[in-house]
Order: structure tokens, then sequence, then C-alpha cells
């Protein structure tokens, strides 16, 4: 998998910012990683990655959740247990799609935790604590493209003028994340969890 480190890299230099083969400045690196957080989460938010279904709790004891879905929590004390099976239609267990996501908000706390599941290395990823060094949650196809939409963001944050095919690439990257182009597994139903 590519790591965000690699992710940002690329983007920067897709952008014209940097020449190939130069490595991140560290504000590059910090600026960088804050874009690329934001333009994750909202587009997780914003339903790009696929529709969410919005559950309301008010229990305090902990429960597994699934995906596809955004929990709201509004009693203290209450917790979440990320899956690491689903149980499939035919019975059957699987483990959850790459790219499956749970948000899951705690009203109370005033906070937000949006997991993107890594099926690389089997474990869920929680936007909001990316680093450098963590590996960037979805597959190649969706990497790739997160890449093209990142250099129009980081050329824009700059104030320099994206180059229109880049702008054209990083449309066309929004939409593949939205129709789900390029994964490996089709899924049915309106949602692709």
């Amino acid at each position: 998998m590519t790591t965000c480190r690699e992710v940002l890299k690329s983007a920067y230099r897709r952008s014209g910012v940097n020449a190939h083969g130069k490595d991140l400045d560290q504000i590059q690196s910090t600026v960088g990683l804050e874009i690329l957080q934001d333009m994750l989460i909202n587009g997780v938010g914003g339903g790009l990655f696929g529709r969410l279904t919005r559950y309301i709790h008010d229990s305090a004891t902990a429960y597994t959740v699934a995906t596809d879905q955004i929990h709201i929590h509004d009693i203290r004390g209450s917790g979440i247990i990320l899956p690491t099976r689903i149980l499939a239609p035919d019975g059957d267990y699987r483990l959850p799609y790459p790219g499956a996501v749970i948000i899951w908000t705690d009203i109370l706390l005033g906070k937000v935790h949006t997991y993107v599941y890594n099926q690389s290395s089997h474990v869920w990823q929680e936007l909001e604590a990316l680093t450098l060094t963590a590996e960037c949650p979805f597959t190649p196809a969706k990497t790739k493209a997160i890449k093209d939409w990142l250099a129009v963001e980081v050329a824009d944050e700059i104030g320099m003028p994206p180059d229109p095919i880049r702008v054209r690439k990083g449309a066309a990257g929004r939409l593949a994340i939205a129709t789900n182009y390029g994964t490996e597994e089709i899924k049915g139903g309106v949602s692709y969890f």
C-alpha cells in the first residue's frame, strides 16, 4: 500500500509545485496532510465514498457497529466496537469491503471519528488521526484518484492556478470514487459497503 507521505509527494509533483524526486519540506508535509484529511473527511461525510445511514444511540453500553453508517451518541460513556467480520446475506461471514466507512459522533464530547477499512492490513484507520507514515486506507484505484484530486487542492492552497488537465483529472478522480470505479468486488444495492 501507499503511505500518506507518498500520496502527498505525488500530489505536490502532479500540481507542479515540486520537481520529480524532490522530497517534501516540513511545511508541505504539515499543510498537505491537513488538506488530505479535510478532503477525505469532507468527501466521506458528503457521501462521495457511498451513502451512509444515520443511527442515533442512547445506550451507555458499547456495541458492534455495521459499515455504511453514521453513529451519533448522546449518552456519555457509550462506545463502539469496529467490526472485523460482516454477516453476508448468504449467512457466511466476510471481511468489511475495502474503503467501508463508519462515522462515530459523540455529541457530548463534541468529537467525530471517521473510520475507513484498510483491507490490505485488515484494520480500521481513523482519518482524523492519519500520519505521514500511515497507509492511505483506500484501494490502489481510489488512491490514484485521490492523488489527482489532492494535486488540485494543493495548487489552490498555495495560490497557484492548477493546470486545466490536472483539474479534469481531479474531477475524473472524484467521479471514479463516487461511482466505485476500479474496485475488485462489485457490490449490490445502493451502497457499496
